[in-house]
């Protein structure tokens, strides 16, 4: 059965390949519909020259894209021995994205499409993860991390490659299966923040938003402290879940994280997300910061489709006019286009 190499003029596949230390881009190709590889980043023993008439020759993404469109999730129903029924959990279960994808690698010569099949099994492979990038219409992009879940079952009747050819089927997982976009972000001063002479700590706001589909968990990152006085940060979580998820006109403030005193030469990252790890803080002079703040642990996020920025409270004391906090927005989608929030 012939399989057409997929060719969308409003919509553009990449292979991304990041660095597990910095998180910064270190090699993108493009996979669907280009008339030539991107090899920004690849190493020089793989790249190969490509002449942009030849669309053919490359890397592509073929017909069968499974497990990618939509966030796989199931409902948990309750079934009583002698009850009318069920009940259906508020909590669905979010499991991770696993399914088949089919590549095609196709060169020159012999030669070339061996330099192409390189590039191809260096981004996908059962070491680590690499991103697949899908672009829409309007120039925006979202982005799974996805890796091999297995070795591709090698079933040719020839030898492969012989034509300068080859086909994969390519078994993924994608153990976060959320689609990223970029990740919004808020920064406050204390000289942006006012002294309440009361309790002598400074108090101001964070404009924070989530247009995604999906509830949005904060990060809070502080510079590392080159000079004055110790400081204190108190952060809020988010927001309470609202009884009505379409509802947010009266959003109330989650919990509120003091941050013991840190001194000069230290900085801390604090992700709210539930994750195995729980409050994870960093910082440069070794303190095991959870230990000091025992109960103390964030529960709450910003709903979805939060639209209009929300003045979030965070307050802080000691330091310099210039000590700041920034906060991160990641942003989650449940597919790669869509999710936006719908007005009738």
């Amino acid at each position: 059965m012939a399989t057409r190499c997929l060719v969308n003029k409003n919509r553009q596949y990449q292979l991304v390949k990041k660095s597990p230390v910095t998180g910064e881009e270190t090699a993108v190709v493009d996979v669907l519909g280009a008339p030539e590889v991107d090899l920004v980043g690849v190493p020089p023993a793989m790249q190969v020259p490509v002449l942009a008439n030849e669309a053919k020759r490359g890397i592509s993404l073929l017909e069968g894209l499974d497990g990618l469109y939509h966030l796989p999730r199931e409902a948990s129903i309750d079934k009583g021995a002698y009850s009318e029924g069920a009940r259906v959990s508020k909590f669905p279960r979010t499991d991770p994205r696993e399914g088949q994808l089919t590549f095609a690698t196709k060169g020159r010569d012999i030669p070339e499409w061996q330099q192409y099949e390189d590039i191809l099994w260096w981004l996908l492979n059962l070491d680590g993860p690499c991103w697949l990038r899908v672009f829409d219409h309007d120039g925006t992009f979202r982005e799974l991390q996805v890796q091999l879940r297995q070795s591709p079952t090698d079933k040719y009747k020839n030898d492969i490659g012989m034509r300068g050819l080859a086909i994969h089927l390519v078994d993924y997982v994608a153990a976060d299966p959320f689609w990223y976009s970029d990740t919004l972000t808020a920064t406050i001063s204390r000289k942006d923040m006012v002294l309440n002479t009361a309790t002598g700590w400074y108090e101001g706001h964070l404009a924070v938003e989530n247009p995604t589909d999906w509830r949005c968990f904060l990060e809070y990152a502080q510079r590392p402290m080159t000079a004055g006085a110790p400081e204190q940060w108190a952060i809020t979580d988010a927001v309470r879940a609202p009884e009505d998820p379409d509802d947010l006109s009266n959003l109330v403030f989650g919990r509120e994280i003091p941050i013991p005193e840190l001194s000069k030469g230290s900085e801390f990252l604090i992700r709210t997300h539930p994750s195995p790890e729980g409050l994870w803080i960093e910082t440069l002079d070794d303190r095991q910061l959870p230990s000091e703040m025992p109960g103390i642990q964030p529960e709450n996020a910003l709903p979805r489709h939060l639209t209009e920025p929300l003045m979030l409270p965070i307050r802080m004391r000691g330091g310099t006019p210039d000590s700041s906090v920034t906060c991160f927005m990641p942003q989650r989608w449940q597919r790669y286009v869509g999710g936006r929030k719908v007005v009738f």
